[in-house]
């Protein structure tokens, strides 16, 4: 489990438990330490933006489904990059009547579909002076750019989404920036197909990647 987990391995352990487990899985080459429940950071659920305003104090947006969030830059505390790899599976049941003779009897033929989706994405997470966390996401080819900053009329959505990330990471530069945000940053090849980007199965596992930088940030000894 602890080589496949990308963040948190374990929760609601009792406290000497949560230690014990951490100690050994430390020998065992896998670095990890406990922390009280009251200081692991919550579980967010992501809401997709489509643009954003963006000033010198912070940026405003709205969210599926349609909420207003208000976020100051040092309130901004994980930038994270991640591949989204998707897998849906649809099985189609078809029904056939046969009627041999006076007889009739019924087939089923089943047929399965897969469909496998890649989107790369920017997620941002905050903790406003009040409420709940703010957990936004970014999806690469599915955001108005033109709203959000000023855009290269020659350069498709690849290079748009460069520039927005490295302008949401200048300005929120007291949070923590994923070492695949910044260097997607910097690359210089022209295709995604080309650039440092780590894929992660689902939203989920995703969600525990981010959610385990925001805990390094909250707890980071």
């Amino acid at each position: 489990v602890a080589a496949k987990a990308r963040g948190i391995v374990a929760e609601v352990l009792p406290y000497d438990d949560a230690r014990r487990l951490a100690e050994a899985l430390t020998a065992a080459g896998y670095p990890a330490y406990a922390v009280p429940r009251s200081a692991l950071a919550p579980m967010t659920q992501p809401k997709q933006v489509r643009y954003l305003n963006i000033s010198a104090t912070g940026l405003r947006c709205e969210a599926l489904p349609r909420t207003v969030s208000e976020i100051a830059w040092e309130r901004v505390q994980v930038l994270a990059l991640g591949l989204l790899i998707e897998e849906t599976q649809e099985v189609e049941v078809e029904a056939v009547r046969i009627s041999p003779g006076h007889s009739a009897a019924t087939e089923y033929y089943h047929t399965t579909k897969f469909d496998r989706k890649k989107r790369v994405s920017a997620d941002l997470i905050a903790e406003p002076e009040a409420g709940d966390p703010v957990h936004l996401r970014i999806i690469g080819n599915d955001f108005n750019y033109s709203r959000s900053i000023e855009t290269d009329p020659k350069g498709g959505w690849l290079q748009n989404f460069t520039k927005l990330l490295a302008k949401l990471g200048l300005a929120a530069a007291s949070g923590t920036i994923s070492p695949a945000y910044e260097a997607f940053i910097l690359a210089r090849d022209k295709d995604l197909i080309d650039r440092p980007i780590p894929a992660f199965n689902g939203n989920e596992e995703f969600e525990s990647y981010t959610r385990w930088l925001w805990q390094r940030r909250r707890c980071p000894s």
